[in-house]
Formats: structure tokens, C-alpha cells, sequence
């Protein structure tokens, strides 16, 4: 059976090249629920099963394009759920990231945690409305972001990193200053996200079907993100194998 059809909080469509994950529940604020995790898994298994896709895109209906983890389990939750969670999203979210398909994202609102995740670890290419708004609230809830600061202490430098990491939402990355220190690559009126997103992904797919560079660009670049920051990478993975064991532990006491 197609999964497109089974998915109830992710719409995927694929045309010209481009495969846009569009996220449907602007009344949850996109949140990553267990189901959106679950969809994002399994979508994306079958987008890279399927032939000549050239671009990923992120898009979100609603005026948020993804307010983070379910507040019911990133706050409220068993560590069992909390565990369920994380091994869902994050192995996905790093086959994306790894990926030589170019994700280009698209977004209004805020993107908070896991959804300044999506838009700033796990893109390639982002465009944002004038209201965005950028931030972490894992600091809060007890969750370390050992990668997540390693990258951006290496993209904006160590204070600017601390500071969005450690103050949560006073510590927040507005639209212009994301743009400023190179976070984001353009800014539009929230209503023209998903027309500009679209044609950046149709224009870098019409290359990729006539040239088929683009692939190899998006890896050398990637090559260059892991050559300057290979020793923090490993740093961060050992210390969160560390974190995942400790919560396996506990939610077996439990």
C-alpha cells in the first residue's frame, strides 16, 4: 500500500523531481507528535526508494511551521515515550541531513527545538517569512542538544550558540539576524513561502535532471561540514549514546 495514503500528519507530493513534505496539522502547531514521527520515518524511507527525486521540501500549512516535540510527552510524558520519540525522529532526521538529495524548507511563524531542527540541521536551503522565529526550549525540559550546539558554535560562534541554546525563547533567532549571520537564505512575506520554496526547488531540480551536479555539490559540502567539525560531532554522539543509555535504563526501572 502507498504510505501517502496512510500518513494522517504529513502530505507528501512528488512532481517534476521534487518531493514536498507538507505538515497538516496547523491546529497541534506542527508539532512532532508521535504520529507526525512516524510519518516522517516511513515517508521518507519511500521517497528514497522512488526514482529521480531530485529535491526535498519542507512546507507547513497553519501560521507556525513546527512548534517542536508534543509538549504532552516532551513535558509530560513517560521516559518510555520520550525514548519511543527520540529513536523515531532522530535516525531520520540524520539520513535527511546525510542525504545528497538537496531539502530546501519553507517557513512561517516559529520553528522551536526539533523544528529549528528541521529548518536549520536538517535543511539545505531555507526560506522564511518575515515572522519566524527561532529558538530552544530543550534546555528547560532537562534535554542536551550536545550536536545541535556543536553546529551552531561552528556556524554563528560559541556566544550567539550559547545564548540560543541556554535562553530558550528570550534567547530567540528573529527572521533578519537568522539572515544577517547566514542561517537563512531568503526572506518573504509569510503568504509567499510556498511560492518561492517551490520554484527554488523546481529551478535546482531542472538542473539536477539536465546536469546531475547538484547531488555532488550538496556532498562536498557536507564532506566540509564533517572534515570541520569531525572531533565536536564525535563528542556530541558519544555523549548522546551515553543520554540514550541512561534513559533506556530508567525507563526499564520504570
Amino acid at each position: 500500500m502507498d504510505p501517502r495514503a496512510e500518513a494522517s500528519t504529513i502530505e507528501l507530493s512528488i512532481d517534476n523531481g521534487v518531493a514536498e513534505f507538507r505538515f497538516t496539522q496547523p491546529d497541534q502547531r506542527n508539532c512532532v507528535s508521535m504520529e507526525f514521527a512516524e510519518d516522517l520515518c516511513i515517508l521518507t524511507d519511500y521517497v528514497f526508494e522512488q526514482e529521480n527525486i531530485n529535491v526535498i521540501m519542507f512546507t507547513a500549512e497553519g501560521p507556525v511551521f513546527c512548534a517542536g516535540a508534543d509538549v504532552d510527552i516532551a513535558k509530560h510524558g513517560s521516559p518510555k515515550q520520550d525514548q519511543k520519540l527520540r529513536e523515531l525522529f532522530h535516525p531520520t532526521a540524520e539520513k535527511l541531513k546525510n542525504s545528497p538529495t538537496p531539502i530546501i524548507a519553507g517557513a512561517r511563524g516559529a520553528a522551536i527545538g526539533v523544528g529549528a531542527e528541521l529548518l536549520c540541521g536538517v535543511s539545505d536551503l531555507r526560506v522564511v517569512g518575515q515572522d519566524i522565529e527561532i529558538w530552544y526550549p530543550e534546555t528547560e525540559f532537562g534535554i542536551p542538544m550536545y550536536e545541535t550546539i556543536a553546529r551552531y558554535t561552528r556556524e554563528i560562534g560559541s556566544a550567539r550558540a550559547l545564548e540560543l541554546i541556554l535562553l530558550g525563547e528570550s534567547g530567540k533567532l528573529t527572521a533578519d539576524e537568522a539572515k544577517r549571520i547566514g542561517l537563512i537564505n531568503r526572506i518573504v512575506e509569510p503568504n509567499r513561502i510556498e511560492e518561492v520554496t517551490r520554484n527554488i526547488s523546481q529551478t535546482i531540480s531542472s538542473y539536477e535532471s539536465e546536469h546531475g551536479i547538484v547531488s555532488e555539490l550538496i556532498e562536498m559540502v557536507q564532506h566540509t561540514n564533517r572534515e570541520m567539525s569531525s572531533a565536536s560531532i564525535q563528542y556530541g554522539q558519544q555523549q548522546r549514546r551515553e543520554m540514550v543509555l541512561t534513559s533506556v535504563r530508567q525507563a526499564n526501572m520504570d
